[in-house]
């Protein structure tokens, strides 16, 4: 299914400038190993800011597209005494993710004490910067594409036992086709697991405050540990934003949303079977929440032989749908 934008945004560079960075233009080396060369600053995010750059190397080799971005930490980020490693995982992770709905890391490497991470150069916009052109959300064959693809990418990454841990507006990338990819996987962490090895991944959002309150599970916020039906939470979040422009809570952390007796109210236009998923999505209980993006993503189909194949496996039947429903 193709969707073309129907908009003109900003160059990412000019629609970023009023984003807090840590990371000045005047602190930033200009090249990097001697090959990358850093041309603009494209946005900052949790654990640093992201530079559109020319690889050298693909320049002498005359590659028609001799562009990269490179992600450098923040400079109060990498003084942290984990923001190594944890820059470095991003890394592995993401390569190990291969998807067409996560970005592709192609190296780590770092320049004096500097870390930084090369990966591919996207063309589109944040969702972020979409969702403030559209302040009452994505027309519906976009925003279906959106959601769609957004689940696939997060159905995969749990799948590989990872967890994202900081899913919101700012780490979705948007495509003129409106192909969703999943940015960040900094702040992820290996999903508890007894098969695992019994060495623990000590990083985590807390640690590191680069977590998003806005957009965090209760059990985050309250420092458990990281599982799937965390993302689940705030892609219930990021779907209520796709489709009315507005937080389900106002913003207001989940902690508070709950000790509030704060209840969303359901969007316009949405039915009542997309609606009880959606809801499910947004309990302040992990028990309460699917266990699989994939719910999700069945209620916002799109016409493609790749979302046949990746829903095949759900049952449509509403007890299915209803985790705390009990079986028989």
């Amino acid at each position: 299914m193709n969707v073309a934008l129907d908009i003109t945004l900003p160059r990412p560079g000019s629609a970023r400038a009023a984003w807090r960075t840590g990371t000045s233009e005047a602190s930033a080396p200009r090249i990097l190993k001697q090959r990358f060369v850093l041309e603009e600053r494209l946005g900052s995010g949790g654990m640093g800011s992201v530079f559109r750059a020319r690889d050298l190397r693909k320049v002498e080799a005359g590659d028609r597209r001799p562009y990269v971005a490179i992600k450098l930490l923040n400079n109060d980020f990498r003084a942290h005494p984990e923001a190594f490693g944890a820059l470095q995982r991003e890394a592995a992770r993401s390569q190990a993710l291969a998807h067409p709905n996560i970005v592709s890391i192609f190296d780590f490497d770092k320049e004096g004490d500097l870390p930084f991470i090369i990966m591919e150069l996207l063309e589109g916009h944040e969702l972020a910067a979409l969702l403030r052109v559209y302040p009452t959300g994505l027309s519906g064959a976009a925003a279906r594409v959106v959601i769609a693809t957004l689940c696939a990418a997060l159905a995969h990454a749990h799948s590989r036992g990872l967890v994202h841990a900081d899913l919101k507006p700012g780490n979705v990338f948007v495509g003129a086709d409106y192909q969703a990819k999943l940015l960040d996987f900094g702040l992820a962490r290996a999903v508890a697991s007894e098969s695992r090895s019994a060495v623990s991944d000590r990083f985590g959002p807390h640690r590191l405050g680069a977590l998003t309150p806005a957009y965090a599970s209760p059990e985050m916020l309250a420092g458990m540990p990281t599982l799937p039906q965390d993302d689940i939470f705030a892609l219930g979040i990021v779907v209520y934003l796709i489709l009315t422009g507005r937080h389900p809570f106002d913003r207001v952390s989940a902690d508070r949303a709950a000790a509030q007796g704060l209840q969303p109210e359901r969007p316009r236009g949405l039915s009542w079977r997309q609606w009880r998923v959606l809801r499910r999505c947004l309990d302040f209980r992990r028990e309460g929440r699917p266990d699989s993006a994939l719910w999700v993503a069945r209620e916002f189909p799109v016409r493609t032989p790749f979302f046949a194949r990746m829903t095949s496996g759900i049952r449509a039947d509403d007890r299915a749908l209803d985790p705390t429903a009990r079986r028989p």
